[in-house]
């Protein structure tokens, strides 16, 4: 974050490799489909992504921010490419609902791949003309139960289907995943895990996180995928004391519970409740 903005970027890609390569021989007067090698398939993308918080009230809902995403995608077949570029939307807020049921819900909508498009195939394949990346509309929920520690998700697309998923906080540092995927020719069942604290670098508010899934495939074991991906995760400023863990907003029935964070060295840290100080410590020497 800087300031009351947040911002990410990222790189990933998503790969297929040992397609058996072939060509039409002649051999002994007959035609032949004859294997001479093998390549790859697949997308490769990076995104920059910024967001910020717009209102603590509107329309009947709370902490309500919105961002944007700018993505450069390229598809690739063997030596063949073509690149594309894309714009994403979102906004997020947290509703009024809360029972035994829901000890919190959040609510979002995202506009994704707004006038994307795919250029013309880099290659001799005689492809020509480029083509617009289909467009969606996302629709989720996000549900807070059993003091926050579990949360619920409920992701209604309109090209993919619904996206249905668990995560459990074990603790701060473990988080357990599974979801499914209602659309067709999909992953139908994913299962993972988050360590939000692979490593610690102590003070400095910044630690790195390992993010691991496993999708099945419900007709093709070929298509099952290992994704993992690792995340630096921190406060580029450092100027105001921090509360990192509880995470903002967290909502609890426990009458007392752990602050953690980061100030300047040395720092006297003054805790406040409704404008009350309730606690006061100093910030270790490093």
């Amino acid at each position: 974050p800087i300031g009351k903005w947040r911002w990410a970027i990222g790189y990933g890609s998503a790969t297929l490799d040992e397609i058996t390569r072939t060509e039409r021989q002649t051999i002994s007067g007959q035609d032949r489909i004859v294997a001479t090698g093998d390549f790859s398939s697949g997308l490769r993308m990076g995104y920059l992504a910024v967001a910020r918080p717009l209102a603590d009230q509107l329309m009947g809902l709370r902490d309500v921010s919105v961002g944007v995403a700018g993505k450069f995608y390229q598809q690739f077949v063997d030596t063949d490419t073509r690149d594309g570029m894309g714009v994403d939307l979102g906004l997020q807020a947290t509703t009024a609902i809360q029972n035994r049921l829901f000890n919190r819900l959040d609510v979002g909508v995202s506009a994704l791949n707004i006038s994307s498009t795919l250029a013309d195939w880099d290659s001799e394949l005689g492809v020509t003309g480029s083509e617009s990346v289909e467009s969606a509309v996302l629709i989720g929920f996000r549900g807070y139960h059993l003091n926050n520690k579990l949360q619920t998700f409920w992701n209604s697309n309109a090209v993919d289907g619904t996206d249905l998923g668990l995560a459990y906080y074990t603790d701060k540092s473990l988080v357990m995943r599974a979801g499914t995927n209602t659309g067709t020719g999909s992953n139908q069942l994913g299962l993972g895990f988050l360590l939000n604290e692979l490593l610690d670098w102590g003070k400095t508010g910044y630690t790195l996180q390992l993010d691991y899934s496993y999708s099945i495939h419900p007709d093709y074991d070929v298509f099952n995928t290992h994704a993992i991906s690792l995340s630096l995760v921190g406060d580029v400023s450092r100027k105001k004391p921090k509360i990192m863990y509880p995470p903002t907003g967290l909502k609890t029935y426990e009458t007392q519970t752990t602050l953690g964070g980061f100030g300047n060295p040395n720092a006297r840290i003054l805790v406040y409740n409704n404008a009350s100080l309730v606690m006061s410590t100093n910030s270790n020497a490093d």
